[in-house]
């Protein structure tokens, strides 16, 4: 005779299950959450607000979790095997809170990614144009040609498509000189940029850190 388990029973393993769909499904969405966000600078600000709010809400969600995978108790259970129950939604959740930044950043760049794949003639026109024609290259006036916003440095670098929440902003950068790499981030010995002011000093603003996406193409991030 085989035995079936009643559907309607639900197992300390199903809540587990439950629980690792349910936040790799979140990542999912926050990857793709990043990749409409650099198409949209409109969504600067949610994206923000849920950068906020979601690494509390998948706490008390694994904490919620983990009550629920616990509470079943069997006969001569030991207390360390239900704390063991119990901490293992609530882990799943600490994982998934410190890959929500990874994950948004990789959503990012993927859709910088495809912003340049789409925009690129584009983009090289705007160059061009910029190389033929001295203008007057003012770091704080974005400019508009058709659906592209882009704004010139006085070094002759470009920056298109603007996205972010009040100084925080990131964009795709044109560097013909590669220097633009030299942005790392904090030296946190120091306080101080690891690149040179004349790295970070571009476009008005600080800039953080740039990754590579194409030859002289970079996704930067700026504060």
């Amino acid at each position: 005779m085989t035995y079936r388990r009643d559907p309607e029973v639900i197992t300390r393993p199903d809540v587990l299950r439950f629980t690792l769909r349910l936040l790799a499904l979140i990542l999912a969405s926050v990857v793709i959450g990043g990749i409409v966000g650099s198409w949209s600078s409109n969504l600067g600000v949610p994206l923000f607000l849920l950068a906020l709010t979601l690494p509390l809400l998948l706490l008390v969600f694994g904490l919620g979790m983990g009550v629920r995978v616990a509470s079943p108790r069997t006969a001569n259970e030991p207390l360390k095997l239900r704390l063991l129950w119990f901490a293992m939604p609530l882990a799943l959740s600490v994982v998934a809170v410190a890959a929500l930044l990874p994950a948004l950043w990789l959503g990012l760049f993927l859709g910088n990614e495809t912003l340049l794949l789409v925009y690129h003639r584009q983009y090289r026109a705007i160059i061009r144009e910029v190389q033929i024609k001295p203008m007057r290259r003012d770091t704080s006036a974005w400019l508009k040609r058709g659906s592209v916003t882009y704004v010139v440095d006085a070094s002759g670098r470009i920056a298109f498509e603007p996205g972010g929440f009040l100084d925080n902003w990131s964009g795709i950068v044109w560097d013909p000189t590669g220097q633009v790499e030299l942005a790392r981030g904090f030296d946190p010995h120091t306080g101080r940029f690891y690149a040179p002011d004349r790295i970070t000093k571009l476009f008005g603003g600080d800039l953080v850190s740039c990754r590579k996406l194409w030859p002289d193409w970079y996704d930067c991030s700026f504060t």
